[in-house]
């Protein structure tokens, strides 16, 4: 994890710096309990919403459980869904844009009707 500290942006260093920290400590602690209290305590900041931390917390779950083909199949699992979910909030977006240019537009509206 440690490794993966050094490449990851500032928002998830932290993440696996925990991770890192908490291994070494070597307290018996199973690497799902430390995986999902980093991604409790690590990412609040991170604007995941609940699907996205459902994913991680899954992916958590999985490694260092099974043997090596299983986590990469989990692994790939996980990137899946999360391009399934990105694809989905794409396409969202232009609905999205559509309705905050018409909320700009009509409350430029109101505040020039208020003024008059």
């Amino acid at each position: 994890f440690e490794i993966m500290a050094g490449r990851s942006s500032p928002l998830f260093r932290g993440f696996f710096l925990f991770l890192t920290e908490e291994m070494k400590k070597k307290e018996g602690e199973r690497l799902m309990d430390i995986w999902n209290r980093a991604v409790e305590e690590q990412l609040k900041n991170a604007h995941l919403n609940s699907m996205d931390k459902e994913i991680l917390v899954r992916l958590g779950n999985e490694l260092g459980c099974l043997d090596r083909e299983t986590q990469l199949h989990t692994i790939a699992l996980a990137v899946e869904q999360v391009e399934d979910a990105r694809s989905e909030l794409h396409g969202e977006l232009p609905k999205k844009m559509r309705l905050y240019n018409c909320l700009g537009i009509l409350a430029g509206v109101f505040i020039t009707i208020l003024l008059v």
